[in-house]
């Protein structure tokens, strides 16, 4: 099968259409191949329909319908244009297209960082809210502070405060 035909089977909603094809076609490198030796066998458009697909519904590699080329074939190139940063360019070149049509610029100027989806580092260690206090636990937690009991404290010269 030359590498411009496409096996005919039956479309499903997550195909490229013609339309959407023609805006990413020319991202797609086309498979090298040297004459005289076993040219492409899957039309880059079907590997891209099968990434789409497994996306979309979230299957696992595994589970790839048998019409579509075989699952490593399929594995393969998404490898190589996740590598390659195929796939980075054609998700810059739409997300500018819909920004130019949605009238505003091609790339965006700002952006926000929700603070409670950021993780804080772990450099100072394990300190809380607490204004670095040295207990664990707060003193209105403390076993003896509810029983009532007060706490024995040891003067300077070491003798118990209570005896």
């Amino acid at each position: 099968m030359s590498i411009d035909e496409r096996p005919f089977r039956q479309g499903y909603p997550s195909d490229l259409t013609d339309a959407e094809w023609d805006l990413i076609a020319e991202l797609l490198p086309t498979p090298i191949w040297i004459r005289n030796l076993q040219e492409p066998k899957y039309h880059p458009r079907e590997i891209m329909n099968a990434i789409r697909y497994r996306t979309r519904t979230g299957c696992s590699w595994r589970q790839l319908p048998h019409d579509f080329p075989p699952l490593s074939s399929v594995y393969q190139w998404y490898q190589r244009w996740t590598k390659d940063g195929v796939l980075d360019d054609i998700h810059d070149r739409l997300r500018r297209m819909v920004r130019v049509k949605a009238g505003r610029e091609p790339e965006p100027t700002a952006a926000i960082v929700d603070s409670q989806s950021v993780k804080a580092t772990d450099v100072g260690g394990p300190t809380g809210f607490d204004a670095k206090k040295k207990g664990e636990r707060t003193k209105a937690s403390s076993p003896r502070r509810r029983h009532g009991d007060a706490p024995r404290r040891a003067d300077h010269t070491g003798i118990d405060a209570r005896s």
